[in-house]
């Protein structure tokens, strides 16, 4: 068993989460999920310390509603983090405040920083470059 704090990446797009999982695996014991995966059930499952929690196009609102289930779930999880580098949730704080989020991912750069920030209890909002729109 490892002593790194355990993170359970939910992020369906595999170039996406093998890429997550190689820059967090030194400082985390990553547990992957396979798309289709339910990320609530796997958090009852594993009780990871951390959740990375994608934001897939179309289904922000299923994403904010799994969020919101593992927060309220007793026992199940402690943090979880939203993980939007396109930039699909257009108001990352209301989001937060919505789903009961940790933090917000939309720059891949800041991703040990908010991930290390949620598990030592603070909130962070990191947007990325994106642009909105059909001129995108």
């Amino acid at each position: 068993m490892s002593d790194r704090p355990r993170l359970l990446v939910a992020v369906p797009a595999a170039h996406e989460r093998l890429k997550l999982v190689a820059a967090l695996r030194d400082a985390f014991e990553v547990h992957a999920l396979e798309s289709g995966q339910d990320p609530v059930r796997e958090a009852r499952r594993l009780h990871p310390a951390l959740v990375l929690l994608a934001v897939p196009r179309g289904k922000q609102g299923e994403a904010l509603r799994a969020c919101r289930a593992m927060k309220t779930d007793a026992g199940s999880v402690a943090r979880v983090v939203l993980y939007d580098p396109h930039g699909r949730l257009s108001e990352p704080e209301s989001a937060l405040d919505a789903s009961l989020a940790d933090g917000y991912l939309g720059d891949e750069a800041a991703l040990l920083e908010v991930a290390e920030a949620a598990l030592r209890g603070e909130v962070l909002v990191r947007e990325g470059p994106h642009k909105r729109g059909w001129w995108r």
